[in-house]
């Protein structure tokens, strides 16, 4: 019969990375009713979900230069307005209206991905 001695477990040597805080945009402020103000706030919105989720790089770390951004970035493909005038008290005879021009339709094309979406109000 062999014997064996007393086994002592050590345990593995364990690499802790230590957590480095990120920067992140400011979230900005409401859209204005500009195309360029959307589409800058539609923007950097995406941006800070794309480092909270972490997809930017290992443990939320900034990508190196060498890689490319994930996903692009967003450029207005096409847009289609509409103009519609808008009566106090919804009485047509008013002189008092304003005129509204709002986005009916919105297409944007994603760079990276080569895919585009599209806005239908």
């Amino acid at each position: 019969m062999t014997a064996v001695g007393p086994v002592c477990h050590i345990a593995p040597v364990t690499t802790i990375t230590p957590k480095v805080p990120v920067n992140i945009p400011a979230v900005p402020p409401a859209a204005q009713a500009t195309l360029n103000s959307l589409q800058a706030t539609v923007n950097t919105l995406r941006q800070i979900i794309i480092i909270i989720t972490g997809q930017q790089a290992n443990n939320g770390q900034p990508q190196s230069a060498a890689q490319s951004e994930p996903g692009g970035s967003f450029t207005q493909a096409s847009v289609t307005k509409v103009t519609k005038r808008i009566f106090q008290g919804n009485d047509p005879t008013s002189s008092n209206f304003v005129d509204v021009e709002y986005v009916t339709q919105l297409a944007m094309d994603n760079n990276a991905t080569k895919s585009t979406w599209t806005y239908n109000a």
